[in-house]
């Protein structure tokens, strides 16, 4: 299965993307700040309490991608989601979101969503 992750933040990076990986998806990255896609290249260090991990993830630039995803999983704070709603119609994708989120209370913006919260900051 195929992944497209939007947001290459700490939600993104350091949980979605292992979390995805290691459940068998090909997760394809891509952030709005094309500066830090230069700057991931196709690697970066995780590190937790326990241990510094590397992981790979391939990026691309969200212009250039196109509707081949099984699942679109969104990490860019609310504040961006509605830009990333219209940019999924605009492109025409058929895939459900997942929202990873700092969500405390449901927001709509896709046709097919899955809400998560990943943390409530009170």
């Amino acid at each position: 299965m195929k992944a497209l992750l939007i947001g290459l933040g700490q939600i993104g990076l350091g949980l979605v993307n292992p979390v995805f990986k290691s459940a068998g998806y090909d997760i394809v990255g891509t952030d709005a700040d094309t500066g830090r896609l230069d700057d991931l290249g196709r690697a970066y260090l995780l590190k937790t309490p326990s241990k510094i991990s590397a992981y790979e993830i391939k990026t691309a630039k969200m212009e250039d991608l196109t509707n081949e995803f099984d699942l679109v999983i969104t990490s860019v704070g609310r504040r961006h989601l509605d830009k990333v709603a219209e940019w999924y119609q605009r492109k025409k994708f058929l895939a459900p979101v997942l929202l990873a989120e700092n969500l405390p209370d449901p927001a709509i913006f896709f046709p097919v969503q899955i809400p998560i919260v990943v943390e409530c900051l009170p």
